[in-house]
C-alpha cells in the first residue's frame, strides 16, 4: 500500500509518522476477559488450531500527532471473514462498523482481485500454523486463505484494544470511504484534492478510545 500511504502522507504532513520500533502492538493479554472469550470463539470459528492462543497484532500503519493509532486499510482487508469479525457485540459499537460491514459485502471480489492467486497473500506459514492448510486460491469456500483469516482476526484484535485497552486510541480509515464529498482513494491517488482539514475531522469521528 505504499502509494495509498505516501498519498496520506502528503494530506496529513508531519504530524503523521509511523510507530517507534518497540512501541506496544495490540494483544489479547490487555484485553478484558470477555472481549478474549469473543475473539477466541472467532479465532476458533475461523479453523483455528490452538485453543487459548494468546493473539497480537503486527504493528500500528500510523500514530497521528504522537497520541491516535490510524490504520489505513485496502482492498485486502474487505472479504467475509472481516465480515464475521464485525458482527459480535461489541465490535458493534465500532464507529466503521456498519460502513465496514457494506464494504465487505460489496468489494469482495476486489479482494480476491489483489489477493486472490497464488503467493504470500493467500497463505503463508504463520497463517497456517494458526489455522491449517489453504483452500484452492481464489476459493473462499471450504478452507479458504489463512492469511485472510489471520488478517481479519489481528484487525479485529486492534479494534478491541481501541474500545477496551488503557492508553490505546484508534480510528480507521479505508479506500472506500468517501470524505467532504471525495473518493479517499482519488485523494490519496492525487486524482481529487481533499482538504487536510476535513480528513482530520472525518478521521476524528471514527475515533474510538483514550490515549
Amino acid at each position: 500500500m505504499a502509494s495509498d500511504a505516501e498519498g496520506l502522507q502528503r494530506i496529513l504532513g508531519p504530524g503523521l509518522t509511523e510507530p517507534e520500533p518497540g512501541r506496544l502492538r495490540a494483544g489479547t493479554e490487555q484485553l478484558p476477559a470477555n472481549i478474549r472469550r469473543s475473539l477466541e470463539a472467532v479465532y476458533m470459528g475461523f479453523g483455528g488450531r490452538h485453543p487459548g492462543k494468546q493473539l497480537t497484532a503486527g504493528p500500528w500503519d500510523f500514530v497521528l500527532d504522537g497520541q491516535l493509532y490510524l490504520q489505513l486499510d485496502g482492498p485486502l482487508h474487505f472479504n467475509r471473514y472481516r465480515a464475521v469479525t464485525l458482527e459480535t457485540e461489541w465490535a458493534r459499537q465500532l464507529p466503521w462498523a456498519a460502513a465496514y460491514r457494506d464494504y465487505c459485502r460489496q468489494h469482495e471480489d476486489g479482494c480476491l482481485e489483489n489477493g486472490g492467486g497464488e503467493g504470500g497473500q493467500w497463505t503463508s506459514p504463520e497463517a497456517e500454523a494458526m489455522f491449517g492448510p489453504p483452500g484452492e486460491p481464489g476459493t473462499l469456500t471450504g478452507r479458504g486463505s489463512p492469511c485472510w483469516k489471520q488478517r481479519a482476526l489481528y484487525d479485529a484484535v486492534r479494534d478491541a484494544c481501541g474500545l477496551h485497552a488503557d492508553g490505546v486510541r484508534l480510528a480507521r480509515i479505508s479506500i472506500y470511504d468517501t470524505v467532504a464529498g471525495v473518493s479517499l482513494a482519488d485523494a490519496l491517488s492525487g486524482n481529487s484534492e481533499l482538504d487536510r482539514d476535513g480528513l482530520l475531522d472525518f478521521i476524528e469521528r471514527r475515533a474510538v478510545g483514550r490515549s
